[in-house]
């Protein structure tokens, strides 16, 4: 079957077994996608309805476009009874701006900077929760909490990223599945031929990122000081007149981003010749006094990146992967697993 058929399917096994199912939702072109399927089914009474609730976190820092869908997609789903819950909580985010100290230092609706917000809270939202752990918890670890009484459904995607393909191979021998992605397999050609032909809305972001040269499989959103979006942070500035200014007054070190945004320290660095040694590069850098510096702020990258310049199976790919991983940081274990992979796939290859 092809892979709308396919989705539509996981999405009423869901509800044929779940008593409660919660569905993700971030505005972008994915959770857009899925939620459409689900709305669709709830219209057609394929599904029932009274069984769901969307979850949408706000995480403050995000396109004025982005939270015009939510809204138009909030108004939807509350016409048709159903429960949507714009969560404004204080928690902690991944800020690749601070590549100094790889600390998690931006708090998402900081209570004590709020006349630094980049926007205000939108009215009706949900602020505050009795099983939240202010500035501890990720919102992962919050939604897991309150979501355990059922099934959460989200929009990923094993096409985006080859962590992705690992975490999704690796759902499936799980027992007691609480998390169903029911377009796992579609690819970016399948998303947007969907919503060209259902003709739903998208954050104009998506279209001012490809009219800035992002290629089709990088046109992300997501909150500004993540390393999918941070690139090119600069470059969509120019389409939101005053919204840079509000970032780096919340984000002080977001200037960065302007001077350094085509470079090593946010992997955007200008193609070099083949000829490049990165062996070298990655050797005279971890021996350079600015690394030597980082090993006492980032001990666990560097003992990582000590394991894997080890292997034998190194190649020229993996080389310069390693010395993009090590310059520009890896908070989140994406690029150590990337390179991981690569290097098992070499090994099995060899054998």
């Amino acid at each position: 079957m092809d892979v709308l058929t396919a989705a539509r399917e996981r999405i009423k096994n869901v509800f044929n077994t779940a008593p409660k199912i919660y569905l993700s939702f971030s505005g972008g072109k994915d959770s857009i996608v899925l939620s459409d399927i689900i709305y669709k089914m709830c219209l057609a009474m394929q599904i029932d309805r009274r069984k769901l609730v969307v979850e949408f976190i706000d995480e403050e820092a995000i396109f004025p476009c982005v939270e015009n869908i939510v809204k138009e997609w909030k108004a939807k789903w509350e016409s048709i009874g159903v429960e949507f819950r714009w969560w404004c909580i204080e928690v902690k985010h991944f800020s690749c701006l601070n590549s100094l100290t790889q600390e998690e230092t931006f708090i998402c609706w900081d209570s004590m900077k709020q006349d630094k917000w980049v926007r205000p809270k939108p009215p009706g939202c949900i602020s505050n929760h009795p099983w939240l752990k202010k500035r501890k918890d990720k919102y992962q670890d919050f939604l897991n909490r309150i979501e355990k009484d059922g099934i959460s459904l989200i929009g990923i995607r094993t096409a985006e990223s080859i962590q992705r393909v690992q975490n999704m191979a690796a759902r499936l021998t799980y027992k007691n599945q609480d998390k169903v992605f029911p377009i796992y397999d579609m690819k970016d050609s399948d998303v947007w031929l969907y919503i060209l032909q259902n003709n739903l809305n998208i954050p104009d972001a998506y279209l001012y990122m490809w009219q800035t040269g992002r290629p089709k499989n990088r046109l992300r959103i997501s909150q500004f000081f993540s390393i999918d979006t941070i690139g090119s942070l600069s470059d969509m500035a120019q389409y939101y007149p005053g919204l840079y200014e509000k970032i780096c007054n919340r984000e002080p070190n977001a200037y960065m981003a302007m001077l350094y945004y085509d470079t090593e320290l946010y992997r955007r660095a200008k193609r070099e010749k083949d000829t490049v040694d990165y062996k070298q590069k990655f050797f005279e850098y971890i021996n350079s006094p600015a690394a030597k510096e980082q090993m006492a702020v980032r001990p666990k990258e560097f003992t990582g990146a000590y394991r894997l310049a080890q292997n034998m199976f190194m190649t020229q790919k993996t080389w310069k992967m390693l010395y993009n991983m090590i310059v520009g940081g890896d908070p989140k274990g994406r690029a150590y697993r990337a390179i991981a992979t690569e290097l098992q796939i070499a090994r099995k290859d060899r054998s």
